[in-house]
């Protein structure tokens, strides 16, 4: 028994993003696995359950994907990524072309901003996720996760062969540092996990240089995966362009790679 005060379970193997050069709400954790929040130590108790009243996530008012009970950005649009440097554009979604899957055909439906490894089977509607390089403009492409929904017979006039999956490393680790500062200067936090909204750790807009030790990491303008998208691979990224300095608002791991 702690002298005047809770016992406080460990909860080992938790990681979220320390708070950010502007504060935050978020709770965080200890090096030894001890939750606090802004007012101390947070009794807990571990592996509970969501209960029958959890609240659900709302669906948001901008064009989405549920996967797993979870909200994800479709883009249907032109999209854009910022890779080493420069913007860069995907091809038009009607470029793909129909396919023809498992004796159905299926239309390219949109973007959608969500991670390699999850980017697979059905959605509620009926659709299908599938994990793909895909063509930029200028040449060259980057995988991405493209919704593809079923159309009705008759066949259409071409059909497109549909690229194998681009593959992931099932072993693979994701691992970053952002700085508040540039060249790695400044508050910084080390994290290997999804970042959806950096306002709750006080992060958001505060990002000047990332190190990236593992994985593939996409970074959006917008909270909840919305907005522009930079790509980094893993290496060191003292500065960042104009577009992008101070200007994230949530990341995550596309596909995890080799450990640091």
């Amino acid at each position: 028994m702690i002298p005047n005060g809770p016992i406080v379970t460990p909860r080992i193997g938790q990681r979220t993003i320390p708070p950010g050069p502007h504060g935050g709400t978020q709770v965080g954790h200890s090096p030894t696995g001890l939750k606090f929040g802004p007012h101390g130590p947070i009794v807990t108790s571990a592996h509970l359950r969501q209960g029958p009243n959890a609240l659900r996530p709302v669906r948001p008012k901008f064009p989405v994907v549920t996967v797993n009970n979870r909200y994800f950005p479709i883009l249907r649009g032109q999209k854009l990524m910022h890779m080493g440097g420069r913007n860069r554009f995907f091809v038009p979604l009607g470029a793909l072309g129909a396919v023809l899957i498992g004796g159905s055909y299926w239309n390219p439906d949109g973007y959608v901003s969500i991670a390699g490894p999850s980017c697979t089977g059905f959605t509620p509607d009926g659709c299908r996720l599938q994990w793909r390089v895909v063509d930029f403009v200028d040449g060259g492409g980057e995988p991405q996760c493209v919704q593809y929904c079923p159309i009705a017979r008759p066949p259409p006039a071409q059909i497109a062969t549909l690229p194998p999956p681009s593959p992931l490393s099932p072993q693979g680790a994701c691992e970053l540092t952002i700085f508040a500062d540039r060249n790695f200067a400044g508050t910084s936090a080390p994290t290997g996990d999804n970042q959806q909204n950096l306002a709750d750790s006080g992060w958001q807009s505060a990002i000047s240089s990332i190190r990236v030790q593992a994985g593939t990491w996409d970074f959006f303008i917008d909270n909840n995966y919305g907005g522009n998208t930079m790509r980094l691979a893993a290496g060191t990224y003292p500065t960042l362009t104009p577009d992008w300095d101070k200007k994230i608002g949530s990341f995550m791991c596309v596909a995890p790679g080799p450990g640091a």
